[in-house]
């Protein structure tokens, strides 16, 4: 049995949210779009819509550290989801904020200075 996996492209997405965004040392412009989006959910309190489009980022640029910060952040605790209250799903939570804090950290050399102290921060949250 084969399995087909589509990556959506930029234009393929239900939702307005301007054109806000951060540039990011990343050489797909798909890439940047996703985390541009990732970005504005999390500003906007959704983070589990962030964390989709973070995902999205990594599938257009692996190497993307950026990306990998934005899914620890978006992953991690905040204030509509305390992570007391996340139960039975806990470890799971957490062992996928730190793998993508620690993916971000080992491609960070690449990253700008800004970058780089972003990362250095999730690193700690």
């Amino acid at each position: 049995m084969t399995y087909t996996v589509t990556i959506p492209k930029r234009t393929d997405y239900a939702f307005d949210l301007g054109k806000f965004g951060r540039r990011i040392t990343t050489c797909n412009p798909d890439a940047q779009v996703w985390f541009n989006r990732g970005l504005i959910w999390a500003y906007g309190f959704n983070h589990k819509e962030s964390a989709v489009c973070f995902e999205q980022a990594i599938t257009h640029d692996e190497s993307c550290a950026m990306a990998y910060w934005g899914l620890a952040y978006a992953l991690g605790p905040n204030y509509n989801q305390p992570w007391e209250l996340l139960g039975a799903d806990l470890n799971i939570v957490v062992q996928r904020t730190y793998h993508a804090a620690q993916k971000a950290q080992s491609l960070a050399a690449n990253a700008t200075p800004m970058e780089q102290a972003l990362i250095s921060a999730i690193q700690d949250r």
